[in-house]
């Protein structure tokens, strides 16, 4: 099963994808990954700049991430999926994305038999408090169709995690019907 989950920041994104890592053994994989050893290769301290996130940092690896995808729109797609095929060639049965902000992305996510899952906050989320990030609210991801659209109230991390946990069921089911 391949999951990709997308919606704003601090919706729970990545709350969710290391949730069904934990309790499915899904690879979890991240556009923002690339982004980190790309910057790490050139010498900057990403450590202060992904777990601080402030202003600059933000917009240093948004600028940066936006010239590589100018240069090669599926330059961080691509990495991902040689990912995905590296781990089902050492067994792992599932995989999880947990930062869709593009919609070309999406479509090819979808034609790579992902699943698009939205996550929808009512405010915060069950781990950060709300963010605004460009590349989030100018993305053009809000216009993928869905597979799935989970809504989460703040703090609720209960009701997420068995939210995910019916919604493996079904596309388990789904995926068993198509075979």
């Amino acid at each position: 099963m391949r999951i990709a989950f997308s919606g704003e920041p601090g919706s729970g994104r990545t709350t969710a994808a290391e949730y069904l890592a934990e309790m499915y053994g899904f690879g979890l994989l991240s556009l923002e990954d690339k982004l980190k050893f790309n910057l790490i290769d050139i010498g900057l301290d990403v450590g202060r700049m992904f777990e601080n996130k402030d202003d600059t940092s933000i917009a240093l690896m948004e600028l940066y991430g936006e010239a590589m995808r100018e240069q090669d729109p599926l330059h961080w797609l691509d990495t991902v999926l040689e990912g995905v095929e590296f781990g089902e060639s050492l067994g792992t049965d599932g995989h999880v994305i947990d930062d869709l902000c593009h919609r070309i992305e999406g479509d090819i996510l979808r034609n790579n038999g992902f699943w698009l899952v939205r996550i929808n906050k009512s405010t915060g989320s069950p781990m950060c408090p709300p963010m605004s990030y460009r590349k989030y609210n100018a993305g053009d991801w809000k216009d993928l169709e869905f597979n799935r659209t989970i809504n989460v109230e703040e703090g609720d991390l209960v009701d997420l995690y068995g939210k995910l946990d019916k919604m493996v069921s079904e596309f388990e089911r789904l995926e068993a019907k198509e075979d």
